[in-house]
């Protein structure tokens, strides 16, 4: 399983709404429903952004991904996950012996 804690943060009103992603898949490549619990308001939030960024190689991680390509999409600081500061809290070794199984020479 891999999580990550988002934090959403609303300065003009001081306050603070946290949340918990996960994605039960204990293999890099395979796809696992997202699921994403904690305050509502944070909930809500982070569905808004999420589907629509970009996993590994470009495609939107939608509601469904693989382990690498969520971590992509909460590492991409553009398109709107920079707001919720997401700090990866479990799964770093299912990360770390990625390989990308593209054959040499293809065109990805």
């Amino acid at each position: 399983m891999i999580r990550y804690e988002l934090t959403l943060k609303d300065d003009l009103l001081g306050t603070v709404a946290t949340a918990i992603v996960s994605l039960n898949s204990d293999n890099p490549d395979k796809t696992a429903p997202i699921v994403v619990e904690g305050d509502d308001q944070a909930v809500a939030a982070i569905w808004d952004v999420l589907p629509h960024c970009s996993g590994m190689f470009g495609h939107g991680v939608g509601r469904s991904t693989s382990p690498i390509d969520l971590n992509a999409a909460m590492l991409y600081r553009g398109y709107g996950m920079a707001a919720f500061t997401p700090r990866l809290i479990e799964g770093a070794e299912i990360l770390e012996g990625w390989t990308h199984n593209i054959p040499d020479g293809a065109v990805s």
